[in-house]
């Protein structure tokens, strides 16, 4: 039996069961479908059944993994005046080697702004690469370095759309893409209504929440 799995479960168990003493708790008033997965894992284990209480633990983790995505819903900034955002939508990387996105869309008119938070991509590594240096975006003539306060970036304009890019402690990405307004548009207005949406965004909480 792997010795990270043992670890987790015996942990995971004392916790919970440390967390239904001392609130003084029912399980059958109170437990959720996450304990009653997770009580399943522990009885698997006790029972050597390791398949099954790996099974059920991925099955609490899912579920677990939700909750945290629900509580990051709020790492996205609420619309400027004058704008209307949809709902936050987060999706798995795991088609690109792992990783977790959450991208929500504000629109004003014409204009749209897409800010996507990824995090902890094995994609990461090249888009950290080319921010570092400048001499790799120079030779792209829509490509310019950006800085937004103390996060190095870059951006990218291309027809009638600007998207930023910032890096935060190499292992998330920030991308704002500005589109609906034509060249001359985006270059007197993108950067000034990029940065009114980044004057919104907790950077310390973002890093909290996604760095492993």
């Amino acid at each position: 039996m792997n010795h990270n799995i043992h670890s987790f479960l015996y942990t995971f168990g004392l916790a919970l069961m440390v967390s239904l003493t001392t609130s003084n708790l029912h399980a059958d008033e109170n437990a959720d479908e996450i304990q009653d997965q997770i009580k399943s894992s522990l009885k698997a284990y006790a029972e050597k059944d390791y398949k099954l209480a790996l099974d059920e633990l991925k099955f609490a983790e899912v579920q677990l993994q939700e909750k945290v995505n629900q509580e990051n819903k709020v790492l996205l900034p609420e619309p400027l005046e004058g704008w209307e955002a949809e709902d936050v939508k987060t999706t798995s990387m795991s088609m690109a080697g792992g990783g977790t996105m959450m991208s929500r869309l504000y629109k004003k008119g014409k204009e749209k702004l897409k800010i996507e938070i990824a995090a902890n991509s094995p994609l990461m590594g090249m888009m950290t690469m080319m921010m570092k240096n400048p001499m790799l975006m120079s030779s792209d003539p829509n490509t310019r370095p950006y800085r937004y306060k103390r996060q190095k970036g870059m951006i990218e304009i291309k027809r009638n759309r600007m998207n930023t890019k910032l890096i935060l402690a190499g292992q998330i990405l920030v991308s704002l893409e500005l589109s609906g307004l034509n060249k001359e548009e985006i270059k007197k207005n993108g950067e000034k209504i990029t940065k009114q949406y980044l004057d919104k965004m907790d950077f310390a909480k973002i890093k909290e929440a996604f760095l492993e």
